[in-house]
């Protein structure tokens, strides 16, 4: 839930919350257990160092783009599995020691794919102010 827009994700899928976006998550079956995973994608991370060609060629037109605020990101889409399969493979990474240039190179990836995934499913996501 994010001001003035609400969604519903079901077991299985996942979902983008872009920067500076105020969101809210709760169950919407009381007394039910929701486990969620969550993956940060800290721009310096991802691209080294601030306004390198890889921010400003790859993360600021997400970024910035204050009319994504939420993607919804559905099992059953190709490059939509690619990232949920990327998303589950960071979290058991995180059990290995030394995973920091995998983690990178996952996180770059999975972006990639993010960026892929918004031109092919715009109809998944809250345009700011609607």
């Amino acid at each position: 839930m994010t001001i003035g827009a609400e969604y519903t994700v079901r077991q299985g899928d996942g979902f983008f919350v872009n920067s500076n976006v105020m969101c809210m998550k709760q169950n919407a079956s009381s007394g039910v257990k929701t486990i969620e995973i969550n993956h940060i994608f800290h721009p310096v991370f991802l691209s080294g160092h601030f306004k390198s060609r890889f921010e400003t060629k790859y993360l600021n037109p997400v970024i910035n783009n204050r009319q994504i605020e939420v993607h919804i990101i559905r099992r059953g889409h190709s490059t939509a599995n690619l990232i949920l399969k990327n998303l589950y493979h960071l979290k058991e990474l995180q059990n290995e020691t030394d995973s920091e240039f995998q983690t990178r190179n996952i996180l770059s990836e999975t972006w990639n794919l993010l960026i892929k995934e918004l031109q092919e499913n715009p109809d998944h996501q809250n345009i700011a102010g609607t």
